[in-house]
């Protein structure tokens, strides 16, 4: 993560602190399920599908399915299915 602020503008914790949850296997295994975490989220908040992950290897990944709402944003409950 790489984060650059002019010095005039205040710094988000929450958001850093989001990043690092993100990148914990414990939180979000982001790279074991291959999934995206969005702004604002929370560990065990719905996540996203990565993009990079067609509909067919989603199957394998999601087995019980996935809501949408637009066909480039899928969204699942946290990994721990």
């Amino acid at each position: 993560m790489l984060m650059a602020y002019p010095n005039t503008t205040s710094r988000d914790f929450r958001d850093i602190l989001r990043n690092v949850d993100s990148a914990q296997p414990r939180a979000q295994p982001t790279a074991t399920y291959r999934v995206a975490t969005p702004v604002n989220w929370k560990n065990n908040e719905t996540i996203i599908i990565a993009g990079s992950v067609s509909n067919e290897s989603a199957k394998t990944i999601v087995p019980h399915g996935w809501q949408e709402f637009k066909p480039a944003l899928p969204i699942v409950p946290q990994p721990g299915w």
